[in-house]
């Protein structure tokens, strides 16, 4: 399973990203849809209603609603987990998008992000240790 972050899903819609094709390579290749939040689900409509307009951002929401992602449920235990995630990386100033990712990949027990921010998940560990194996970089 990969547990998507508006970084990576974002990056296939804009053609102008750099790492556009190789996230859209990703995708076609994975057998499940990839995971996401109603915090990432919210964060990619606003970013592709302000920068592609609302058609766009439409689409993408049509998409999760098609079953294209599978939005992962958030239960109030959840949202307490994800707060503790928040505050143990304080310093990061991750918000609650970010530590809604480190509470699902535990849920469904991967370490795979579709994520470009390398900056917070190369410092955020899942729930259980190791270590996020994020793509595309680590592809």
């Amino acid at each position: 399973m990969i547990v998507a972050d508006t970084s990576g899903i974002f990056a296939s819609v804009d053609t102008a990203a750099a790492e556009h094709k190789a996230v859209t390579a990703i995708l076609a290749e994975v057998d499940e849809p990839p995971l996401v939040t109603p915090f990432v689900v919210a964060e990619v409509d606003y970013l592709l209603t302000t920068r592609f307009g609302a058609k766009t951002a439409i689409t993408f929401l049509q998409d999760v609603a098609d079953g294209a992602y599978e939005l992962v449920e958030f239960h109030p235990g959840d949202l307490g987990t994800a707060v503790g995630v928040v505050q143990r990386y304080a310093d990061l100033n991750i918000g609650i998008t970010d530590a809604s990712l480190v509470v699902a990949a535990a849920r469904y027990g991967t370490t795979d992000l579709l994520s470009l921010d390398e900056k917070h998940f190369r410092a955020i560990s899942p729930l259980w240790g190791a270590a996020f194996r994020l793509l595309p970089a680590d592809y």
